[in-house]
């Protein structure tokens, strides 16, 4: 049985650690490894 993913809510989830991300280290510092990581996913499950 596949995995049901709410693809809003995972949106809504990159949005917000986005801006963490960018209010905490700045725009340099929001790198798709750190908002992966702030988001609680897999670096390589963001594709740029």
């Amino acid at each position: 049985m596949p995995k049901i993913v709410g693809h809003d809510e995972r949106r809504l989830e990159l949005v917000d650690a986005t801006w963490r991300i960018i209010a905490r280290h700045g725009m340099e510092g929001a790198t798709l490894r750190e908002i992966a990581t702030e988001a609680g996913f897999a670096h390589g499950a963001l594709k740029p």
